[in-house]
């Protein structure tokens, strides 16, 4: 029994590093090994594109659009702590991250 449960333990641990690697080679060969490493720690940047945020977060919560004349403006929210209150918004303008409020 026991040595059925450390085969199980051990199995669960080699598909999670290996999940991992295959997620880090993923970004690495789509961003750039810079841009991937600020993903996997979850940092925000100026000039991150919408697709980052999106990986480095996953789907928005909402997301809020507004089109201007010559700009598209979006606003992904992330982390609800109320209705219409959330944790995180991250501001983005033509593809690109421009701001964030925490």
């Amino acid at each position: 029994m026991i040595y059925l449960i450390l085969a199980i333990a051990i199995g669960w641990i080699a598909t999670k590093t290996w999940d991992g690697h295959a997620r880090w080679r993923y970004l690495v060969d789509r961003f750039g090994e810079e841009a991937a490493r600020r993903i996997q720690l979850k940092e925000i940047w100026q000039g991150e594109t919408a697709e980052m945020v999106e990986q480095t977060f996953g789907k928005p919560l909402e997301v809020k659009e507004s089109v201007l004349k010559a700009t598209v403006k979006h606003t992904y929210c992330y982390q609800r702590v109320a209705k219409n209150r959330f944790a995180l918004r991250v501001h983005i303008e033509n593809g690109a991250v421009v701001g964030w409020d925490r």
